[in-house]
């Protein structure tokens, strides 16, 4: 392995390890790691958990 194959791969490795660590220290913060917030044009909007939570009230 050269010097570049290395430089590239722990490159990589650090990009997956860095939006790993994003997401989870979103999802701490109790912000939504997968949803806009744009229910009108979401095929899933009925079974939104958020969506649920604004219709109770």
């Amino acid at each position: 392995m050269e010097l570049i194959d290395i430089i590239v791969i722990a490159l990589a490795v650090f990009i997956v390890f860095a939006v790993i660590h994003y997401s989870i220290t979103k999802k701490k913060k109790g912000k939504s790691t997968g949803c806009s917030g744009g229910c009108i044009g979401c095929s899933m909007s009925s079974q939104c958990s958020a969506n649920k939570e604004n219709n109770k009230k």
